[in-house]
């Protein structure tokens, strides 16, 4: 059962990332989101990418080398990052209020290397 709900999790994970990955490099080409928003977008994709880095040896447990899978949303995530550097000096200055979005993605970056480091170590 235990086996089974990690698997679940971990698919739910593989699947929401790639989404919001792809998601959000187009929305960050084709629409004019803040520039706020569009840095909380990457920073999202980049902790789900770390997350995964972590995730992914553990689950498959040497059935299937993760790497390959890994590097696919690496690359993703380069690209969302390539596409807001290419944006950045269009897209639109947020508002002075506060920018919780970028916030939430912050912490959840840095608890994702967190995560990491002590999962190496």
């Amino acid at each position: 059962m235990t086996d089974f709900v990690v698997l679940v999790l971990t698919t739910s994970l593989t699947i929401g990332v790639l989404e919001w990955t792809i998601w959000n490099t187009w929305h960050i080409a084709r629409q004019m989101p803040t520039r706020q928003r569009a840095l909380a977008a990457v920073l999202g994709s980049l902790a789900g990418t770390v997350v995964l880095g972590v995730i992914f040896p553990a689950v498959l447990k040497g059935v299937l080398d993760p790497f390959p899978i890994w590097l696919v949303y690496a690359g993703l995530t380069v690209t969302a990052a390539s596409v807001l550097g290419w944006r950045w000096p269009v897209l639109p200055r947020g508002g002075t209020g506060s920018h919780s979005g970028l916030m939430v993605m912050s912490c959840l970056l840095v608890v994702a290397v967190a995560m990491a480091s002590i999962a190496v170590t």
